[in-house]
């Protein structure tokens, strides 16, 4: 006998391990609500159905009413409302009856008992209030009803795990007990629904205070719990002399605490390892706590001790309603009270033949706030933009609401908003809510301030604008407009295609390009949000001059010029190439030049993009050496702007054309060398015919 237990001790130790991954499933699923929807016991009364809520979603941080719920059949029912998120609130409290230890409100689930007509009564006052933060999630709202009759043992509900907790009193009267065996036994008589009973586990603290709270009469009463490996020894010298398991139901062999003490004053030190984290043993548990023989243990409480070695099996609630459990030898002189049955073959929950019904509703919230809120006045009116809430709380948003801060409003489906009936003249502010299906986010931040004017037209001309002229380029000044709503001016060349912008009512000057040698006037426009006005009248005319020619290149020219065929190494003289240049002021004159002397080879009017590309031809007389091309003229701001590409010579000058074919020069064969050639092949043909003729003769 001593053998067969030490091994069951140790076969239930080393599958502790194993048994953890089931636990964690336990604790997983632990939230779940009971899932069913299958039809009621048969009954000579009507049939109980139920009828889950109408809501299809509820708001974040506030209390929705749980319309639709209601309990029908049967003459006297219990039904179990919970919630997987958030607490319940009835306001009809005097209906139905509440179950024992339930409250009307704060609750996550509540048990209420009566006719039919009285439990409906109390369906309908129900709120559902959901903690601030949830929105995006869902709660499942579960009702659950049972004909039962009035008094008797109720059964409770744990939303934890979908399980049902029924207590049964000695019988037949206070002076008959059960011991533990005889309890395990009676419970497996028991059934609820189609599901068979078992002595009741706790695998959490939920469930705990449910039998403590909520089960009437529950004093001193046994729960499915026993310590196996009882003999006053360590064999398997793992440390471990008692284990405690649940013993009957889906947690059936789950080890919940483990001692490394036999019995006595020294107790159990509780040691880790055990699949369940969960235990509620009577007296204090502050880890670390030295026993009576000086060893530190992981923690330790006053129970359970294994009084005189043979407290194997545990009761709760031993002499208080506290929830907190003893362990006791298996005999009825312990005068336990009764036991607590437990009902539910899975640990999600069994297949209960009750009628139930889980409506799943979307959590969502108001939205958060707009941002970005800015106004543009108009006549009478200003046009308010802003950005989208960084979060919709769970529903699309369906509208937005405008503000001013003369409390003038306006609504629309996104960004912008015009907000009418404003008093010209008068500052405006502007806040900005959106609105989804449960209301309205709170007000933005409000805008900068701005003034409604009313419409004054296109601004009037300007007088003649004051224009320097200077290389290639003009610098075209003017008085600023008095005009409402200015944002900007526009010069215009005539003739030609030159401009230059500004892009501020008090800009007023710029520089654009001009073609050197020719007289050009410039006009003005003045541009407002109301429109442009007409040109100006026309400057004085003016004359660019042309990009000077330095006697030798200027040093710090970038060596950016170039070619159609690309930056050119070396030119021969006469040679025809297009040059391209690029960053000049557009329209205005730009100057090509080859150096050692400088030689204009052409003038160009640059384009609006900045660019030319113009033919020249290299001089004749190119002497030989290293040159320079250069192309001269000004920038967009009218500043001095020079490109350089620098080149050699390199035709010989015995074989230079005139056709432009010259470049040839520079990368043939040598004539000469081929001369010389042509003549060493003469002579050898002469010398092959006069060897053929000797030979005939």
């Amino acid at each position: 006998m001593r053998h067969r237990r030490q091994s069951a001790r140790h076969a239930s130790h080393v599958s502790h391990r194993a048994s953890r991954v089931a636990a964690a499933l336990v604790g997983a699923l632990a939230v779940a609500p009971l899932l069913t929807t299958t039809a009621a016991p048969a009954s000579a009364s009507p049939e109980v159905t139920v009828t889950g809520t109408s809501q299809s979603g509820a708001a974040a941080g506030t209390a929705t009413p749980l319309t639709g719920l209601s309990v029908s059949g049967g003459s006297y029912v219990s039904a179990t409302l919970s919630t997987s998120v958030g607490t319940l609130t009835f306001h009809d409290t005097s209906s139905a009856t509440l179950a024992y230890g339930n409250s009307w409100s704060g609750e996550a689930a509540v048990t209420v008992t009566g006719t039919p007509a009285a439990v409906d009564a109390a369906l309908s006052s129900v709120d559902l209030a959901l903690p601030s933060g949830t929105s995006g999630q869902h709660a499942d709202v579960t009702l659950t009803a049972y004909e039962t009759t009035a008094g008797g043992n109720p059964t409770v509900y744990s939303p934890s795990n979908g399980h049902y907790y029924q207590y049964f009193p000695n019988t037949p009267n206070a002076t008959s007990y059960l011991s533990w065996s005889q309890a395990r036994a009676a419970a497996q008589t028991q059934s609820f629904g189609g599901q068979s009973g078992y002595l009741a586990t706790i695998p959490n603290d939920d469930v705990n205070q449910l039998i403590t709270s909520r089960i009437p009469n529950a004093l001193n009463v046994w729960i499915g719990a026993r310590a196996i490996g009882d003999q006053n020894d360590d064999s398997p010298h793992d440390g471990i002399y008692r284990t405690w398991v649940w013993v009957d139901g889906p947690l059936a062999d789950t080890s919940f605490t483990l001692c490394d003490a036999w019995d006595g004053l020294a107790a159990c030190g509780f040691l880790p390892g055990a699949d369940l984290d969960y235990a509620h043993w009577n007296g204090p548990v502050d880890p670390p706590c030295t026993r009576s023989d000086g060893v530190t243990t992981y923690a330790c409480s006053e129970q359970p001790d294994n009084y005189d070695g043979v407290e194997n099996f545990a009761v709760t609630n031993w002499d208080s309603y506290d929830g907190y459990w003893n362990d006791l030898p298996d005999t009825a002189t312990v005068h336990a009270s009764g036991y607590v049955v437990e009902y539910g073959d899975l640990v999600t929950g069994g297949t209960f033949t009750l009628p139930s019904v889980t409506s799943t509703l979307s959590i969502v919230d108001v939205p958060t706030a707009p941002g970005s809120v800015t106004a543009t006045a108009g006549d009478a009116r200003a046009t308010v933009s802003f950005t989208a809430p960084s979060s919709d709380g769970g529903s699309s948003v369906i509208d937005y609401l405008v503000t001013s801060s003369g409390g003038q409003t306006a609504t629309c489906s996104a960004s912008p908003c015009t907000v009418t009936g404003l008093t010209n003249g008068t500052g405006y502010t502007f806040t900005v809510k959106a609105r989804n299906v449960i209301g309205s986010s709170p007000a933005s931040g409000a805008s900068a301030s701005v003034t409604p004017q009313s419409t004054p037209g296109a601004p009037t001309s300007l007088a003649a604008p004051t224009v320097v002229s200077g290389t290639s380029s003009a610098t075209v000044s003017w008085v600023a407009s008095a005009a409402p709503g200015v944002t900007g001016y526009t010069v215009i060349a005539e003739p030609g295609d030159a401009t230059c912008s500004t892009s501020s009512a008090t800009a007023t000057s710029c520089v654009l390009g001009a073609a050197a040698g020719e007289s050009t006037t410039y006009r003005v426009i003045v541009h407002s949000i109301w429109g442009d006005s007409a040109p100006s009248a026309a400057s004085q005319p003016v004359t660019a001059v042309p990009p000077t020619i330095p006697a030798a290149p200027p040093a710090g020219a970038p060596a950016t010029l170039s070619t159609t065929q690309g930056v050119l190494s070396t030119v021969v003289p006469s040679q025809q190439v297009t040059v391209v240049g690029t960053g000049f002021a557009p329209y205005s004159t730009a100057r090509v030049v080859i150096y050692s002397s400088p030689v204009l080879l052409a003038e160009v009017l640059v384009g609006a993009d900045g660019t030319f590309s113009v033919p020249v031809t290299v001089p004749a007389d190119l002497e030989a050496g290293a040159h320079t091309l250069m192309a001269f003229g000004v920038d967009s701001q009218g500043q001095t702007y020079s490109l350089s590409m620098p080149v050699t010579n390199g035709a010989d000058v015995t074989s230079v054309s005139t056709t432009g074919a010259a470049s040839l020069a520079a990368t043939g064969t040598d004539a000469i060398g081929l001369a010389l050639l042509a003549l060493a092949f003469i002579v050898i043909g002469l010398g092959a015919l006069g060897v053929r003729a000797r030979r005939a003769r």
